[in-house]
């Protein structure tokens, strides 16, 4: 019995991986022969060009109209959740790990006194991650932050729009470096 219920994983888990390839295909034109899809990908953004090697762990939403770039070797764990804007978009640099929880934003609505949040006209500015950098548990990263190579973002931190040093070891709310990596 046990070894049936092995087989019947191994075939969902395979009927996962075409279903998201031809997904892949269909909505962004993109042929992604070597990404590796474990979970859910919900993919609301045609705009998308991954890289080689690239894993989706878990529950994964990619949203908005906006370029969404990931380079090789990248990995997304489960629950993340990535906006791109028309006008801003999101860069992701190669050998970069994304953990479980992180939201990252290339916009927000507009905060003038006395007027709706939804009528206002959104900001946006550019998302900019370099490479080999870790962005850990539950961080926020907020339009036209800029993080350099090599650095790390501890759990929770908020990224505001700041630029991040390479090599930069950042944590808080908002983020603010702590060291640096020896």
């Amino acid at each position: 019995m046990l070894k049936i219920a092995v087989f019947m994983e191994k075939v969902k888990n395979k009927g996962r991986i075409i279903y998201y390839k031809r997904l892949f295909k269909e909505k962004t034109g993109q042929v992604v022969r070597d990404t590796v899809f474990m979970g859910k990908v919900e993919l609301r953004n045609s705009n998308i060009v991954i890289g080689k090697n690239v894993c989706f762990r878990g529950d994964i939403i990619l949203d908005g109209d906006g370029p969404i770039v990931i380079g090789d070797d990248v990995r997304i764990n489960h629950g993340c959740y990535l906006l791109a804007s028309k006008d801003g978009g999101i860069t992701i640099g190669s050998k970069t790990g994304i953990a479980p929880y992180t939201y990252i934003i290339d916009m927000d609505h507009g905060t003038k006194a006395g007027d709706n949040y939804h009528t206002q006209p959104d900001i946006v500015k550019k998302v900019v991650i370099g490479k080999n950098v870790w962005i850990a548990q539950n961080c926020t990263i907020l339009k036209g932050s800029v993080i350099g190579d090599n650095a790390v973002c501890a759990a929770k931190t908020v990224i505001t729009g700041k630029q991040i040093p390479e090599n930069a070891i950042v944590a808080g709310i908002p983020g603010r470096v702590i060291k640096y990596k020896n």
